[in-house]
């Protein structure tokens, strides 16, 4: 009964995450298959997600074989999740996705600056009247603003 409920959680999951645009695939065991697998395999911006579903009254029962390739697995630059049902999967996906950007958030922010920064001495070099000069240094004051909000200095 509790392979039942735990494969009703999975399409549920699969389902909610198909509406999200996030691929997905059931992993079904056999004989030829790894044991400690993930029920759930998911590619959610890029990333390798592994689920595994439980019912509720069985969320800490994960198998030593289990522990051990979902370790691999964290190891390997991927995640795993467990879960009890849909609504906590989603959760934990928008979860992991604002952990992502909040990673990539410096490098795009560094990049921004580079690129203000280059604007900026293109319209130094663009205000050759005064009146494009006084237009000029107000983008230009603009700039060096935005430069100092994303460094962090404001």
């Amino acid at each position: 009964m509790t392979k039942q409920r735990e494969a009703g959680i999975s399409a549920v999951i699969r389902e909610k995450f198909k509406e999200r645009g996030i691929f997905g695939f059931k992993v079904h065991g056999s004989a030829l298959m790894m044991n400690g697998l993930p029920d759930l395999v998911f590619c959610v911006d890029g990333r390798f997600v592994g689920v595994e579903t439980k019912v509720p009254e069985k969320r800490d029962n994960v198998s030593e074989v289990q522990k051990l390739v979902h370790q691999m697995i964290v190891d390997s630059g991927g995640e795993v999740l467990v879960v009890c049902g849909w609504r906590e999967a989603v959760e934990k996906v928008e979860a992991l996705r604002a952990k992502w950007l909040a990673a990539e958030l410096p490098d795009l922010s560094s990049k921004a600056v580079r690129k203000l920064e280059s604007l900026r001495k293109q319209r130094e070099a663009t205000a050759v009247n005064r009146v494009a000069h006084h237009r000029r240094q107000g983008e230009i004051n603009g700039l060096d603003m935005a430069i100092k909000v994303l460094k962090g200095e404001l």
